[in-house]
């Protein structure tokens, strides 16, 4: 399980760039973010996008641990992360059901994550 884990490329993504790229990155991306749910007309998501993730309703503490072990700090990052295929993968200790309980959180709060399949929701 160990090795199979190491096969697969999850290392951080700060040891790939370095810590600073990776954070300049990320606010980067959370603006861009935050353009988008405003051109679409979202403007309360576009505001959500840098709060805190212990703002979410529902998202457990421990959750939230596993997220920011990953430098996964603000809504705008956790929704950007959970757009990619099999995110969950990322971060250890997010398992397929807290993922899916942390995507329909999301999307309950107006912070579409671009979710093809919503059937897994009800």
């Amino acid at each position: 399980l160990a090795i199979r884990r190491l096969k697969r490329d999850l290392s951080f993504q700060w040891i790939k760039d370095g810590y600073e790229a990776t954070v300049k990155n990320h606010k980067k991306a959370v603006v861009g973010l935050s353009v988008a749910f405003e051109t679409l007309g979202k403007y309360e998501q576009s505001k959500r996008v840098y709060d805190e993730l212990g703002s979410i309703k529902g998202l457990g503490s421990e959750n939230i641990k596993c997220l920011l072990n990953m430098g996964i700090d603000n809504v705008g990052l956790l929704v950007l992360l959970a757009r990619q295929k099999r995110w969950e993968w990322q971060v250890f200790g997010i398992g397929d059901y807290a993922a899916t309980h942390i995507e329909k959180l999301l999307y309950d709060e107006g912070l579409d994550v671009d979710i093809q399949d919503r059937s897994h929701f009800v």
